[in-house]
């Protein structure tokens, strides 16, 4: 993957979605804070990508619950970007005293933070989103923006029409690439190039497009709604392909699903050439152990981290760091996050469990009938489960009670 340096490139992301399609797990927490694969949270992805790429500025606009991720981010160390050449900035709301900045949108959040992290001397601003998971080398996106010399750049993806999901934003080019429609969440797709939300803009455009399309302070400024789709014919806007693999985990589902995926080995995300980096200080994890396994325990189609004890079964299940599985229990089709206790005989099926759950010896979580679909049951941060308690299959509990 290894491209020439590019200078001149500064980066927003925005990482503020308050991801209301995830239940309880975003009571606390913004989407790109979720944790993901295990040991890592869903905005590791794109600073991974960014610090291969040697974006050097680097900005992260956040809206919704900022504390945990601000707190995973920290000063951008374990991307490297604490350096004297590389600056990484994390940008919230604030009441001022004669402004308040509130995002209204997508468009005020680029508006308004644009200039705290680009200058004239950045020629091209790439905007990203925090909630994708995908390796990508920006610098072969930014040399095909250059080439053809063009005002935006979409990356974009190939998606069969009858796998595309409503949200996705379709894309018509012609022969030479450019595009000539860009239709944000058709009701029915009508191009199997989706937008993959990675754009690439000559500074000068945006902020020519920003001052065109700015909206009222109460009014919602979308980036893709108000200000790509009705101009994309009015400025010279091409579409790259990106041929490898990107997930966008845009709910519950979606992000359980992922997981199963990656469970049974079915994704390949994982290249140690783009090695995707993460704060290793978040719960002390540098310094844990290794994962135990009884000698009676099976383990089958899974993900177990660092720090886990496994003595029962867990099969089709992603397990975070310093989760334990009691003797005679069974975890089945699962995502487990960090440090979650699961009690001797239980048995946990079709469910997500955030951090610090309990369940003590003999309790029951979201167990179906056999030949029922298996809907998904959710336990928030820190939900404690007596013995023998049963937790209906999908419920989705909002906030966390001492049984």
């Amino acid at each position: 993957m290894a491209r020439s340096d590019i200078n001149g490139v500064a980066a927003l992301v925005l990482a503020g979605g308050r991801g209301s399609d995830f239940g309880p797990l975003s009571e606390q927490r913004t989407k790109a804070a979720f944790p993901v694969a295990g040991s890592y949270r869903i905005i590791d992805f794109v600073l991974s990508n960014l610090s291969h790429s040697n974006i050097e500025k680097v900005g992260i606009v956040i809206q919704f619950l900022p504390a945990p991720l601000i707190e995973h981010v920290g000063s951008g160390r374990p991307w490297d970007y604490d350096m004297a050449d590389r600056s990484l900035r994390i940008m919230t709301p604030f009441v001022g005293v004669s402004e308040t900045r509130w995002f209204q949108g997508t468009g005020d959040a680029i508006d308004k933070n644009i200039n705290m992290i680009s200058t004239e001397k950045d020629r091209d601003i790439l905007i990203l989103s925090g909630e994708h998971a995908y390796q990508m080398d920006y610098r072969r996106l930014i040399d095909h923006h250059r080439e053809t010399d063009a005002d935006l750049t979409v990356a974009c993806t190939r998606i069969p029409l009858e796998q595309q999901h409503p949200r996705f934003g379709n894309v018509l080019i012609d022969e030479s690439g450019r595009i000539s429609q860009f239709i944000e969440k058709p009701e029915r797709p009508v191009s199997p190039i989706v937008s993959t939300g990675i754009y690439c803009f000559r500074r000068s455009a945006l902020l020519k497009l920003l001052d065109a399309c700015r909206r009222p302070a109460a009014e919602n400024f979308s980036l893709t709604g108000d200000l790509i789709q009705p101009w994309i014919d009015r400025i010279k806007a091409h579409a790259w392909i990106f041929n490898r693999p990107w997930f966008y985990l845009g709910n519950l589902r979606e992000y359980f699903d992922f997981h199963m995926q990656l469970a049974r080995g079915e994704i390949r995300l994982f290249d140690s050439s783009w090695n995707i980096m993460t704060n290793h200080s978040d719960r002390n994890f540098a310094s844990r152990g290794p994962a135990y396994f009884s000698d009676d325990c099976e383990v089958a189609d899974s993900v177990i981290s660092s720090s886990c004890r496994i003595e029962g079964r867990v099969i089709n299940s992603v397990l975070s760091p310093g989760v334990t599985v009691g003797k005679g229990s069974t975890v089945s089709h699962c995502v487990i996050f960090h440090d979650v206790t699961i009690g001797k005989n239980c048995r946990v099926e079709y469910a997500v469990l955030d951090k610090d759950a309990r369940l003590a010896d003999g309790s029951r979580v979201g167990a179906c009938e056999p030949g029922a679909p298996p809907p998904l049951t959710v336990l928030p941060k820190g939900f404690q489960l007596g013995p023998g308690e049963t937790i209906a299959a999908g419920a989705q509990l909002e906030t966390a009670v001492t049984v």
